[in-house]
């Protein structure tokens, strides 16, 4: 069937888009309980946390800007009390699709550092409910931005203090009804899944009952239902739905809208457990100086996923300055690729109960952990406070209660990843702080390939005493500049990374990664990384068969949309942006463009295709010359897609690598 029409999208660096000269401020202090659409030409400020309440749908256009606010200024108004928040409830959905040129930014009210700058932030707010009045005065991001590279953190000059800058606001967190890994009653009768089936069998299925705080029976993320969790930073409280939600077990209009997971036993007027449910988009989005601690083990992170099914997209998204991880899932089976994230005050990345989701291109740096104390020439702190200092780049633990009978069992997929900590940057590194490359615990299963760990204070790999772990460190993955490859107790973990001789990125940065465009995270052009050696990720429709080490190559992914990139830390230099042209050859779709020539190297390309510019599949991978070019012109990248029969509009994009 001939293809009808074609268009071309391109990901990658970019420059974002200006906002209006004077913003008009929306403040949220509502549930979204009907579907709701936020234009860029506003700024919305969330005063509470607010839950997307099924079946309802929240589309953010692409340049938005939505800020939260801290929790002395919230409903509730008590240091302590949840902070402005966004919780997309099970059922409902949160379409958040920005674009390279417009992404969409979660932040701090007062963070500057965004498109339209000090016209996006409101002078006041005056008080809701029992919270306080809030004035920019209080609170404003104070000192320049970057420290230049001839200046010294400790006797003054341009330092900035958005280091210390973490916990201004909530999160994003996503909730949906994929199965979890999780006996929250802590019995000896444990869950069981089926996938055959979509059945579960053991514990009696019931949804958290009684109380309106955790019961004291039940571990910290509570529910003592089968199946169920109480997500982090979320309450037990109940909402009354406009319609009836099928939970997995009944229709009501009663809901507990922090609950996430669910149980398949038939599904009258609605859906109950699927590992394919769908939680909505998002996509280019940066999410800064957020996170918030409500307790022991249970925190608001970057961005939350509990119980997410493979339906939902995530891909292009960067947590800055969180105060606890960057990325957290419990359990689910989203796919997720193109992840950042930086000076998070616990984990970059962190999964238990029963995660099973494929992961590709992640990025993560360590913050200045023992830095804390390089400051302002006024003795203000600039550096991430020591109680919050970065620890494992990836921890991850089996199904919960830590039991490997629980089933599905924490086992991800990792591809082509970049994780760097912060060892030999000038300071010993703070006490306690582990600084690990990975942790794999209590029962985790998986497998991370084509990856780089650098500047690692303690070991790369980790483990516990017990044999359950079977996590797997690929000879595809690289080491430089560690304190150990592993520790003792390794249970069945298996390490086989390959060490390196000297560092494989182009900047890293001298002052604890904060020079001014001190970051250029991609490999030199002789990195041995770049091997063919490393392992080919499945040509499946999510992995992009790129057959090197690391997130980045020659494209630095962090230019032009990220909070890092505004704060003025990334290098400015990066591979050429291609304009694709797009045409018809014999019937088949072709994807033109111009190849960058001026790296020293070959550039890889990725290319994508989409029928409804939701998801988008890799199609092929190309370089000038090689296999899939048919322009035989130097500099000059021609491909024909002639696997693409489609009666609906085609549409590509150009991913340098």
């Amino acid at each position: 069937m001939k293809k009808k029409s074609m268009r071309a999208m391109l990901a990658g660096g970019a420059v974002a888009a200006a906002m209006p000269a004077q913003a008009a401020f929306v403040e949220v202090v509502n549930d979204i309980g009907q579907d709701t659409r936020w234009t860029r030409d506003n700024v919305y400020i969330l005063r509470d946390v607010i839950y997307i309440l099924p079946p309802a749908i929240l589309t953010i256009e692409p340049g938005t800007i939505v800020r939260g606010i801290e929790d002395t200024y919230c409903e509730g108004g008590a240091a302590g009390d949840q902070p402005g928040a966004l919780f997309v409830s099970r059922g409902a959905k949160l379409n958040a699709n920005g674009t390279p040129d417009a992404p969409i930014i979660f932040t701090a009210i007062d963070d500057p550092y965004v498109p339209g700058g000090a016209a996006t932030i409101p002078t006041s707010l005056a008080a809701v409910g029992s919270g306080a009045a809030w004035s920019f005065a209080t609170n404003g991001f104070t000192f320049p931005k970057t420290k230049t590279t001839g200046t010294s953190p400790n006797v003054g000059g341009a330092v900035d203090n958005i280091f210390a800058h973490s916990g201004r606001w909530g999160g994003v967190v996503l909730l949906g009804r994929a199965p979890i890994g999780y006996d929250g009653d802590n019995d000896t009768s444990y869950l069981a899944y089926n996938a055959g089936t979509g059945l579960q069998s053991g514990d009696v299925p019931a949804e958290p009952t009684g109380a309106t705080t955790i019961p004291s029976t039940n571990d910290v993320k509570a529910g003592n239902g089968v199946g169920f969790g109480l997500i982090e930073g979320g309450s037990f409280d109940t909402v009354t739905l406009g319609t009836a939600f099928y939970n997995g077990l009944s229709s009501s209009t009663s809901f507990r809208a922090a609950v996430y997971g669910g149980v398949s036993v038939g599904s009258p007027g609605g859906s109950g457990a699927s590992e394919n449910d769908n939680s909505g988009v998002l996509r280019f989005c940066s999410h800064r100086f957020g996170g918030f601690k409500l307790g022991t083990d249970n925190e608001v992170n970057g961005v939350t996923f509990g119980a997410v099914g493979r339906s939902t997209v995530v891909e292009w998204q960067e947590v800055l300055n969180n105060k606890d991880d960057g990325f957290e899932w419990f359990g689910g089976f989203v796919n997720a690729r193109y992840l950042f994230t930086e000076f998070q005050g616990d984990d970059g990345f962190d999964g238990d109960q029963g995660f099973q989701g494929k992961l590709q291109f992640l990025f993560v740096l360590s913050d200045s952990s023992g830095g804390a104390d390089g400051g302002h020439p006024s003795g203000t702190v600039t550096g991430r406070l020591v109680a919050d200092a970065s620890d494992r780049l990836f921890e991850w633990d089996g199904s919960e209660d830590n039991n490997k009978g629980v089933t599905p069992n924490t086992n991800p997929l990792f591809y082509n990843f970049t994780a760097i900590g912060n060892r030999g940057l000038g300071v010993t590194p703070t006490a306690g702080s582990s600084d690990q490359g990975l942790l794999a615990r209590r029962s985790t299963d998986g497998d991370w390939r084509n990856g780089l760990f650098e500047d690692v204070n303690s070991n790369v790999m980790g483990g516990d005493s017990t044999a359950g772990s079977i996590a797997i460190i690929h000879p595809s993955t690289y080491y430089f500049n560690v304190g150990a490859t592993l520790t003792a107790s390794m249970g069945g973990n298996t390490f086989s990374g390959s060490a390196l001789a000297a560092t494989s990125l182009r900047k890293k940065g001298t002052d604890f990664h904060r020079d001014q465009n001190g970051l250029d995270p991609r490999m030199t052009v002789a990195a041995p990384a770049r091997a063919a050696a490393a392992d080919l990720p499945p040509s499946d429709g999510f992995f992009t068969p790129v057959q090197r080490s690391g997130a980045m190559a020659d494209n630095n992914m962090l230019i032009g949309w990220t909070g890092i990139d505004a704060v003025g830390l990334v290098d400015v230099t990066n591979v050429d942006r291609p304009e694709p042209v797009l045409g018809v050859t014999a019937g088949n779709a072709s994807v033109s463009f111009v190849a960058d020539t001026d790296e020293g190297n070959t550039v890889t390309y990725a290319i994508e295709r989409s029928s409804d510019l939701r998801v988008w599949t890799p199609v092929a991978v190309v370089t000038d010359g090689g296999a899939g070019d048919a322009n035989a012109a130097a500099g000059q990248v021609t491909w024909q897609d002639t696997a693409a029969v489609s009666a609906s509009p085609l549409h590509y994009r150009i991913i340098p690598q």
